[in-house]
């Protein structure tokens, strides 16, 4: 398999396919900065395309192909990066409804971002699983 596609599939797809999986430290960033940079892409076509097709003033004609696709590539991001940030929760040993402590103003979500971002995993087994591979 080509590299790029190998890093698409380790990146995006399977990680979908291991819902309750644990996912390592430097998987999970490698996982955010894919996400962020497909959020970035999409909005970058978004944009282009409004652009190309300002000139036919017809606004349910650009909000069916530019927003129906920039919302539709939204919401496959915010899937993946909710899918890995449970994944990093289950690799130090937590259970991935900490994440609704994004709904806490101001305090929950600085909190969720030091438990994801900075906390190491669980080493051996946990209640999750064994211990994902380095990746």
């Amino acid at each position: 398999m080509s590299k790029p596609i190998s890093v698409f599939n380790d990146l995006f797809l399977r990680l979908t396919l291991q819902f309750g999986a644990r996912t390592s430290l430097s998987r999970f960033w490698k996982n955010c900065v894919g996400g962020m940079i497909a959020i970035c892409i999409s909005g970058f076509i978004h944009f282009l395309l409004l652009e190309l097709l300002s000139a036919r003033r017809d606004l349910q004609f650009l909000l069916l192909f530019t927003g129906l696709p920039l919302l539709i590539s939204l919401a496959w991001a915010f899937y993946l990066l909710t899918v890995a940030s449970i994944s990093r929760l289950h690799d130090i040993n937590l259970s991935g409804w900490w994440l609704l402590l994004h709904l806490v103003p101001a305090a929950g979500s600085p909190i969720v971002f030091f438990m994801l971002l900075l906390i190491p995993g669980t080493r051996g087994k946990n209640d999750f699983g064994s211990e994902p591979e380095f990746f």
